[in-house]
């Protein structure tokens, strides 16, 4: 399969692609996303537990994190002292998994995070099982937006909030100039280089200019059953953190 060919089938969104691609660059994930982001990740991340208002769900709040990759966001939920939950990570992509396991045994997290193979669009779990449903990054590659919300939905206790960090497509020509410029022109280069695999970065550009806008998420958020929709964007609207809310029984 050529380059164009492998990237056209990872922007149909289909998942045994999408799973290949993150395969392959899985040893430098984390240290792309943090040079290609300028660091800024670590801090977008940070965010997210902070708005979460884990502190209100006790001491036995409950994790799910879809898209999990190799597991930042939930380390980043026991980087805080008075964080004493669970949490489960859910991805499909074995090798990714491989590294969170390894992350959460030198943290000695292995016996309060369970990473478990799976697609966020079809999981096992019961109805209303979590507080706390989070995705970083991950809501571009769901071959239907719809239907993993609305089994995100599904998953959540009332009173839950679902977080969701993604980049979405450009919605303003006046603050869209320098997010443009590089997702397109530095990231791709920048990512070809330093992981050998040429295309998968190409991917986090064409993906976003093929997404939803922010906007746009907003109302299938509400679709889905979600309530008090919050949105802030990050520097230059290259990022932005979705907190939505399940109503309370």
């Amino acid at each position: 399969m050529t380059k164009d060919e492998f990237l056209n089938k990872a922007l149909e969104r289909d998942e045994e692609t999408i799973s290949a691609m993150f395969s392959r660059s899985a040893d430098r994930y984390d240290f792309l996303n943090h040079l290609l982001s300028l660091n800024l990740d670590r801090g977008w991340r940070r965010a997210l537990v902070n708005r979460s208002g884990y502190q209100n769900y006790g001491d036995d709040v409950r994790v799910l994190d879809l898209c999990t990759g190799t597991g930042d966001v939930l380390f980043e939920f026991f980087n805080r002292e008075d964080f004493s939950g669970s949490a489960v990570g859910v991805d499909f992509t074995a090798g990714m998994l491989e590294i969170a396991e390894m992350k959460s045994v030198k943290r000695r997290l292995a016996d309060k995070i369970r990473f478990i193979e799976g697609n966020a669009l079809d999981l096992q779990f019961e109805d209303e099982s979590f507080d706390l449903i989070t995705n970083v990054f991950g809501l571009r590659s769901f071959s239907d937006v719809e239907k993993g919300l609305k089994e995100t939905f599904r998953m959540l206790k009332p009173g839950g909030k679902y977080l969701s960090l993604e980049f979405f497509k450009a919605d303003k020509r006046g603050l869209r100039f320098f997010s443009d410029w590089y997702i397109k022109a530095i990231i791709p280069i920048v990512g070809k280089i330093v992981s050998g695999q040429p295309g998968v970065y190409d991917y986090l550009s064409e993906s976003r200019n093929n997404f939803m806008s922010a906007y746009e998420f907003d109302s299938k958020l509400l679709e889905a059953g979600f309530i008090n929709i919050q949105r802030d964007f990050f520097i230059s609207r290259i990022a932005a953190l979705h907190i939505a809310h399940k109503q309370r029984g």
